[in-house]
């Protein structure tokens, strides 16, 4: 009988090890695709002729490849922010290279919804609730914060400057 019981917790220890590796693969190729698709979006076409030429899409029209809007909401209400929230961090990582999405409704929408997730009380250490999930996704959030003030800083010093 104590066999038995060894073998099934080995396996369950198994079982869960293996599904929390599967979890961790997933979430490592959906940041690895985040961070493509956010090079191709702002990298890639902040340095096309097009923004050289005048044929850019206006600040306020910009229209990002996704609706970053509507993934936070979707983990926000299926309570799975863990798989929304570095993916959305992750593919505004190339951000910088593009002054007109920065600049646009849209993108500042979502970068006003980030702030505010860190003020979020699950997110908050002092909460019953934080633990280690809570933890990486605060640090996802003061790593993206970071980044984006740091550009916001460069970007006031360009406009001291006159440029764009």
């Amino acid at each position: 009988m104590g066999a038995r019981l060894q073998q099934m917790q080995q396996s369950a220890v198994t079982e869960a090890t293996a599904s929390h590796r599967a979890k961790s693969e997933r979430l490592v190729s959906q940041c690895c695709l985040a961070s493509f698709l956010s090079f191709l979006t702002f990298a890639v076409s902040a340095s096309s002729s097009q923004h050289d030429t005048g044929m850019t899409i206006g600040e306020s029209q910009y229209q990002p490849a996704v609706d970053l809007n509507a993934v936070l909401h979707a983990a926000l209400l299926s309570n799975s922010l863990e798989w929304g929230l570095p993916w959305v961090a992750q593919y505004l990582r190339f951000l910088s290279h593009d002054p007109y999405a920065y600049s646009s409704q849209r993108v500042q929408q979502v970068l006003h919804k980030l702030r505010s997730l860190h003020r979020c009380a699950v997110l908050l250490p002092q909460s019953a609730a934080f633990g280690p999930v809570a933890l990486c996704l605060r640090s996802v959030l003061d790593d993206h914060l970071e980044q984006i003030a740091d550009l916001m800083s460069q970007r006031q010093a360009l406009m001291l400057l006159g440029r764009p």
